[in-house]
């Protein structure tokens, strides 16, 4: 039984010998070379393909010539790199991936960010999904599992995007993991235990076979993470198991049945359940997902109004649908901000804090961030989302006041919330 293993750690960004400020602050490659260390002493026989894109220090210069003298395989992290590098995976029984670095987060798309990207030029990356549809060829493992550790930006637009090819026409076991801010809270926390730590420890447990069996290998993941430290907890965290093509959010704690009413509205799951609370069980949930999927919940509201004496449902239902409408709005001219997922959290913590939110639960994107805020009793979410917006313009601006100013003008622009939000609006 054949075992390639694929690691790629992409710590440095922009031309070489440059100081991008996309490169990582602390040695994230050095859970790579652990990684790949623990394998090559517990399983010699395993194939190792390592891309990487590091600081050229003599520390890693060390490091890459022993595993280059152990028959590791290594090369660039350019897409043109990463490209040549997935067709050297064929032809094996098990594929294990570990992929740590900067990553895109665009309309619930998965995006991984080539080493030629820069923070002052174009963004190069590879979607997450391509690289599963292309491993879903013939001449690639049955098994695969795959680890994605990256600090996730929010953008509004995709960037230079990168495919894999291949058409995905033959099935695979699939068991992928994306976590879209732990490699960030890895560098913000360096030695506290967090999504790759967890993921080294759980491979290289003598006590489990290599390769491991992904079904009790992801059982125990999951708890695993789900006990970690708040600080050092990946969110949003999702996962794919079996089929490569389809992802599930995890700690959400929605229903099979809420996430797929949710995927018929096309809608995001967290807004729809807000919905599917105010409404009281009173709308069944296919005419409440239809409803949201033809843009026709102002005449679902009507209706109800029209067939219930008592107008407390149908309020609460028209108050969330509007509360819905304010954060999605919100969310577009946020995501024009830039900053990191990891990078709101943080603001949202202090939110909490000020406030005293009623729910301090981390909040699965920006849209269902802004929901949990305006939520709030009475005058209170107009308040904190604020103070929330206030934060955000003071973080962007300590980073480049230009940039931080024309982001601010589009961002009023957009920003066209009714009036009772305009106090929001003055805040940026």
């Amino acid at each position: 039984m054949t075992t390639i293993l694929w690691v790629v750690a992409i710590e440095r960004y922009g031309p070489v010998g440059g100081r991008d400020e996309l490169n990582f602050p602390v040695p994230i490659g050095d859970y790579a070379f652990d990684l790949i260390q623990q394998i090559l002493a517990r399983s010699p026989a395993t194939r190792i393909v390592f891309n990487q894109s590091l600081p050229d220090n003599q520390a890693n210069q060390n490091k890459l010539r022993s595993l280059h003298e152990a028959s590791v395989e290594i090369g660039g992290a350019t897409a043109h790199d990463l490209r040549e590098a997935v067709g050297k995976l064929k032809c094996s029984d098990n594929l294990i991936i570990y992929w740590i670095g900067h990553g895109l987060m665009i309309n619930n798309r998965r995006l991984l960010l080539s080493s030629e990207s820069s923070a002052a030029g174009d963004l190069v990356t590879i979607e997450v999904d391509s690289i599963l549809t292309r491993l879903r060829s013939a001449d690639y493992a049955v098994k695969q599992i795959g680890f994605f550790d990256v600090c996730a930006h929010l953008y509004p637009t995709p960037p230079v995007t990168f495919s894999m090819g291949g058409d995905g026409g033959v099935p695979k076991d699939q068991f992928f993991y994306f976590s879209a801010a732990a490699a960030e809270t890895a560098a913000i926390n360096p030695g506290e235990l967090g999504f790759s730590s967890t993921v080294i420890c759980a491979l290289s447990n003598p006590a489990r076979a290599f390769p491991p069996d992904p079904v009790p290998l992801f059982d125990e993941l999951r708890t695993r993470f789900l006990t970690l430290k708040l600080g050092s907890r990946a969110f949003p965290l999702q996962r794919t198991e079996h089929s490569g093509s389809e992802w599930t959010r995890e700690g959400t704690g929605y229903s099979r049945d809420i996430e797929k009413y949710a995927s018929a509205a096309d809608c995001d799951v967290s807004l729809f359940d807000h919905l599917r609370q105010q409404a009281c069980n009173t709308v069944v949930l296919h005419k409440l997902s239809e409803a949201v999927r033809h843009g026709r919940v102002d005449e679902l509201i009507q209706r109800l109004r029209e067939s219930h004496p008592d107008q407390h449902v149908p309020n609460l239902l028209q108050d969330a649908w509007n509360r819905i409408e304010v954060a999605e709005r919100l969310e577009r001219a946020g995501l024009r901000m830039r900053l990191t997922w990891s990078a709101w959290l943080l603001l949202y913590e202090q939110i909490v804090a000020i406030d005293r939110l009623q729910d301090g639960t981390a909040p699965d994107n920006l849209a269902h961030m802004f929901l949990k805020v305006l939520s709030q009793p009475r005058d209170r979410g107009r308040e904190s989302l604020v103070r929330l917006l206030e934060l955000a313009t003071r973080k962007i601006r300590l980073g480049n006041v230009a940039r931080a100013n024309e982001l601010l003008l589009v961002v009023r622009r957009d920003v066209a919330l009714s009036p009772i939000y305009a106090q929001a609006v003055q805040a940026l």
